[in-house]
């Protein structure tokens, strides 16, 4: 372990950034900063600590914004994915807001035992959105990870004017549900102001997955197995009658199948800007840019699976210090993958519970665990 970090002497007060994501549903990004930059001014106390806490445009993604931006916090109540009314948080100045669909619509907001993503609509979503451009928001960046919902954001352009009609003239009414995609004939956009849209909303994705993509996050949000091949059809007739109400046929856009489909409303339909979230909040710290470079970044998150790779923070993280040639400890609850690249270094906290059940109080005392040991090494090794 710590191979890929080799020794650094006279470095006397070497800049080292925290820059992790949350922990889902035991440590928030802050958390894990306020940990981990403990550890290393106990470890180095001459080492310049910068806490960059990320996101990638999941949960948490809203509140880093806000603080990055100015922005001040504000909270209302507005229905979930199952129509059910919520307190929803958001931020804002009026003019500029940064908003999470899963603070809305969010997985995290339904139980699971009550999980019912075919009977889910982002509608509510699209409703508040346009409640904000209608009250004088110019620019809305908008988190569209960590959905309910597989709707591929039918009831989110259905706030904002759309409408959808069977094969008999009879029209859908709001909110349509992910169950009667398969039921959409003929779509009239007429009703939205597309341009207007584009100009104001900017879409900020956690993975980057074609809209038939989608079908592949579906059974983590409850999808059933002897479901997935009537949303599969779903999809398909709502894309096809998108492609007719918009001709010429579309060509798929970037980040399409985040949100459930949001991705392909805010890109395909709307025209929107849809950018990697990650990507997004990783610029806004200017780590990279700046004169003096890190020689170390320290990033985590819960788990490190296949979806990691697909333009979640940590993977963004590593990537960029990649091409600057630093090395990044990466410390996570458990990692299932076989194989890590180079220059990337990962610790678990998961061994650290010791078999004990896992909760929030836990999770913070195995992290501090893990980062001191893993930090005092690599300390040792790089500034001994």
């Amino acid at each position: 372990m710590f191979g890929l970090f080799g020794r650094r002497k006279n470095v006397e007060a070497p800049l080292i950034v925290v820059a992790p994501d949350k922990f889902k549903g035991t440590m928030s990004a802050r958390d894990v900063c306020a940990i981990v930059g403990r550890a290393i001014r106990e470890i180095m106390p001459q080492a310049t600590v910068r806490l960059c806490p990320m996101a990638d445009g999941g949960e948490g993604t809203s509140d880093i914004l806000g603080n990055r931006l100015g922005l001040s916090r504000q909270s209302e109540y507005v229905d979930d994915a199952l129509g059910r009314s919520r307190p929803s948080v958001y931020f804002s100045n009026n003019e500029t807001v940064a908003l999470d669909s899963a603070a809305v619509i969010g997985l995290w907001k339904i139980e699971e035992g009550e999980r019912c993503p075919l009977s889910s609509s982002s509608y509510s979503l699209g409703w508040l959105v346009g409640r904000l451009i209608g009250d004088g928001a110019k620019r809305i960046n908008l988190g569209i990870g960590g959905t309910a919902t597989v709707d591929c954001g039918a009831g989110f352009l259905q706030a904002l004017g759309a409408r959808y009609f069977m094969v008999d003239g009879t029209e859908i009414a709001a909110p349509i549900t992910a169950d009667r995609l398969g039921d959409v004939f003929s779509i009239d956009f007429s009703g939205l102001n597309r341009h207007r849209l584009r100009g104001i909303l900017r879409g900020l994705a956690d993975v980057d997955v074609p809209l038939a993509g989608m079908l592949d996050y579906a059974p983590q949000k409850g999808v059933a197995s002897h479901d997935m091949d009537f949303l599969r059809t779903g999809v398909e007739n709502f894309r096809r009658a998108v492609d007719e109400a918009l001709m010429p046929a579309s060509v798929e856009t970037p980040f399409a199948g985040a949100g459930g489909g949001l991705g392909y409303a805010l890109g395909r339909v709307l025209g929107c800007s849809v950018e990697p979230g990650a990507e997004h909040i990783l610029g806004l710290y200017g780590i990279f840019s700046a004169e003096e470079k890190p020689r170390l970044i320290v990033t985590g998150e819960g788990c490190l699976d296949s979806q990691t790779l697909s333009g979640k923070a940590l993977w963004t993280v590593y990537r960029e210090a990649a091409r600057h040639n630093i090395p990044v400890l990466g410390l996570v609850g458990c990692n299932r993958l076989a194989e890590l690249p180079e220059g990337l270094d990962v610790v678990e906290t998961e061994p650290f519970l010791r078999g004990q059940t896992l909760n929030r109080n836990r999770a913070l005392q195995t992290l501090d665990v893990a980062a001191r040991q893993s930090l005092a090494a690599i300390c040792a090794r790089m500034w001994g």
